[in-house]
């Protein structure tokens, strides 16, 4: 009986290592639960006639005694002059967001998805990562932002899917980034009040643009600028405002899609009716555009 029982012996470890015999007390040890991220419920993406007709924001003030801060759609703030305001990102919702801001933005301006119109004024010296994320913007403006590190700025703008307005006037800038000619979307450009005089090849590669502002950009050479960008082969819209220009270009006559030429210089020495007829004998030099002498109208914010 004692050579059976040493028989059985195997057989019973390998029915307890299986987990037959008696339960094991132990237990596993408690873990702490993953954090549940909070998902946000964001609500229909509006049209640009349905934004024009929700209420303009235009103070902190107004914005916190809203109850429902998600039905915000838009803030735009002539006053506002500080440090980014956290508790806009309560308005996540936002469409069209415009400010002046003293100080870099939030890393999560990500949050804003439906986000297509963003405006900036102030000190900021970077742009977060996070503008990437959003696949409905489309207008950018750093209009005197002169602190920013344009390269780093370019570097993020370029990543933005579906961007095709961008104001960089007044930033002091003295050159454009060779990958500018990545923006394949992009339609409206303004470029006046910087000190640059010339601009990369790769700008003149830009297959969408249609509306171009020049203007008081010290030490251009616009004869140059002008005569390459007969390259650009949607060129609708011309903005030449304060140029230093006798005459308008000939090259100008080889553009393949322009229909309009804005033009205006300083012509202190003319009145109302000389500078109108000014530009009406340069305009019969060419067939392919008209020329007008009002250049003051807005190329960018037609949405808010």
């Amino acid at each position: 009986m004692k050579t059976n029982a040493l028989w059985l012996l195997p057989a019973t470890l390998l029915f307890t290592a299986c987990g037959g015999g008696e339960e094991s007390t132990e237990t596993e040890p408690e873990t702490d639960a993953a954090p549940v991220e909070e998902s946000i419920a964001y609500g229909d993406f509006m049209s640009t006639e349905e934004v024009r007709e929700t209420e303009r924001i235009g103070s902190l003030e107004e914005f916190n005694a809203i109850e429902d801060k998600s039905s915000v759609i838009r803030f735009v703030s002539s006053e506002y002059n500080d440090a980014f305001p956290n508790e806009l990102l309560d308005a996540y919702n936002l469409q069209v967001l415009s400010l002046n801001v003293q100080g870099d933005l939030p890393d999560d301006l990500g949050k804003f998805k439906n986000l297509t119109t963003l405006d900036l004024k102030g000190k900021m010296t970077t742009l977060p990562e996070s503008l990437t994320e959003l696949e409905h913007l489309k207008v950018v403006s750093l209009d005197g932002c002169k602190d920013l590190d344009f390269n780093q700025a370019m570097d993020v703008l370029v990543q933005c899917p579906n961007l095709e307005y961008l104001s960089l006037a007044y930033m002091g800038l003295t050159e454009v980034p060779a990958n500018i000619g990545e923006l394949k979307n992009l339609k409206h450009l303004r470029l006046g009040n910087n000190p640059i005089t010339t601009l990369p090849k790769s700008f003149y590669t830009l297959p969408n643009l249609s509306h171009l502002r020049l203007g008081s950009n010290e030490g251009m050479d616009y004869a140059a600028v002008l005569a390459s960008a007969k390259t650009l082969p949607a060129l609708s819209t011309l903005w030449l405002q304060y140029c230093g220009l006798d005459a308008l270009p000939a090259d100008l006559a080889e553009y393949p899609a322009l229909t309009k030429v804005n033009w205006r210089e300083e012509w202190s020495d003319k009145d109302a009716d000389q500078i109108i007829a000014t530009c009406d004998k340069e305009g019969a030099k060419f067939d392919n555009f008209d020329v007008s002498w009002n250049s003051m109208s807005g190329m960018l914010y037609d949405v808010y």
